[in-house]
């Protein structure tokens, strides 16, 4: 089973979707009732719904992946009950120690009564015995904490994985409905929604990748971001970027509503400041001011557009305005030589 996993991860990696898809199938095929390793079975599953998506099958797509998802949740609960039945031996343990250390002292102190010699010396060895359990309790209590921080931790990063699948699930959902129209103007809006959900599923990736569960680092997660929208729009050839950024981490409060705004941005550039496949370049800076506030600009140097406000405003143009005020942020726009939009966030943290 696992040899025909391995054969048909390979073949996804090189891009043969429909071997890989094959032998995938014959992965799940050996794997009989009693075979018994769930985790090896929901890679399958995993990697047969990303080649049934390459292959834009994407109604066996999203099937593999709710099997996914159902495997994963019954090794995520045999998990969680093996972790609380080793937390609760441990406690009975010491709850047993603390009480056999208890009555020794008692019985020592019981023969010390005679002689006050004796006495003294007991209450000093009774003394010195309590404060070594204290401190051996306080090691045992430390370690116990640590390990139920690593659950917290465990338990967040499954959360944001299940969120980034359950997003990946809507964008296949989007693409199913996408494949069935024929309105061009649909089919437009649904690209765009898919590219908005891509945006937040990213966030949601990376933090149950990375160490830190609230921050995110923006100049790779951008990087990544205006990519998958270049690729998505076929421009990778005509429109180049420039990138002046350090890395710069923020909480996801502020990632998400940022990933948001740079996702209608980069789209309307694409859509509008190059016309008829012409040639491109896009600059995007993200730092802080002296106050502690987020600044982000991105220019172009296309056709440009006009600060009048007669023209009809858009979905993403007032999605941007409602993301800007819930940062509490200011947009200043230039179109001399191109478009320049300049962003600050007062509540970015």
């Amino acid at each position: 089973m696992r040899a025909w996993l391995s054969m048909g991860k390979l073949q996804y990696v090189q891009g043969d979707y429909k071997s890989a898809i094959a032998s995938l199938l014959s992965s799940i095929e050996v794997a009989t009732p009693s075979f018994g390793d769930l985790f090896y079975l929901s890679q399958t599953y995993e990697t047969l719904g990303k080649a049934y998506a390459a292959d834009n099958n994407y109604k066996e797509a999203y099937l593999s992946f709710a099997e996914y998802d159902k495997l994963k949740s019954q090794i995520f609960t045999a998990e969680s009950d093996q972790r609380i039945s080793l937390l609760q031996t441990e406690f009975e343990v010491e709850q047993k120690e603390n009480t056999i250390q208890t009555q020794e002292g008692l019985l020592k102190k019981g023969k010390s009564v005679q002689m006050l010699i004796s006495i003294i010396a007991t209450l000093l060895l009774l003394l010195l015995t309590l404060t070594l359990i204290a401190i051996r309790n306080n090691r045992k209590k430390g370690r116990l904490l640590e390990k139920q921080n690593h659950e917290k931790e465990f338990l967040l990063k499954e959360i944001h994985h299940r969120v980034k699948n359950n997003l990946g699930v809507v964008s296949s959902l989007l693409a199913l409905q996408s494949a069935k129209i024929k309105n061009k103007k649909m089919i437009d809006v649904l690209d765009e929604s898919r590219n908005r959900v891509y945006s937040m599923s990213m966030i949601h990736q990376r933090l149950y990748q990375g160490k830190n569960l609230s921050t995110i680092e923006m100049k790779d997660y951008l990087i990544d971001l205006f990519a998958h929208i270049l690729s998505a729009y076929g421009a990778e050839d005509r429109v180049q970027l420039n990138f002046d950024m350090d890395k710069l981490e923020v909480d996801i409060d502020t990632a998400i509503p940022l990933g948001l705004i740079v996702n209608e941005l980069f789209t309307n550039i694409l859509k509008h400041a190059f016309p008829n496949q012409s040639l491109g370049a896009v600059k995007v800076s993200l730092y802080r001011n002296k106050s502690n506030g987020l600044v982000f600009k991105i220019a172009d140097n296309g056709v440009g557009q006009t600060e009048s406000g007669s023209e009809q405003i858009g979905f993403g143009t007032q999605l941007i305005e409602l993301l800007t005020i819930q940062l509490d942020g200011v947009i200043q726009k230039d179109v001399n030589n191109g478009t320049s939009l300049t962003f600050e966030f007062n509540s970015a943290h």
